[in-house]
């Protein structure tokens, strides 16, 4: 899920999905990446809504941005993988460690 940009010189073109990697992979993180972004809440369609918050109606703003998700979701479970771990869609506070404290006498 990395971008390649063709360049010569002063030139810089544009930059473009690479498809070095597994393209079947890469089709299932696009197409988890187009259904988290049509659930209500989660931390992936908040991603989404951030990046086309400029221009909601570009066409190509919104592909970047489903890439972006994608590429999100694709670090989230490379991360669950390698630390094996079980996915929280919210990330829970923790609670501070000690006691309650009384105030009697």
């Amino acid at each position: 899920m990395n971008l390649s940009t063709h360049q010569s010189g002063q030139f810089r073109g544009k930059s473009s999905l690479s498809k070095r990697g597994n393209s079947r992979l890469r089709c299932a993180f696009w197409m988890a990446a187009t259904v988290a972004i049509r659930m209500r809440e989660n931390s992936f369609r908040y991603k989404y809504e951030r990046y086309i918050k400029s221009n909601p109606n570009d066409a190509d703003l919104k592909r970047k941005a489903l890439t972006a998700t994608a590429a999100k979701i694709c670090r989230v479970a490379y991360s669950l993988v390698k630390e094996n771990k079980i996915y929280r869609p919210y990330f829970e506070a923790s609670v501070p460690s000690g006691g309650i404290r009384s105030e009697g006498p």
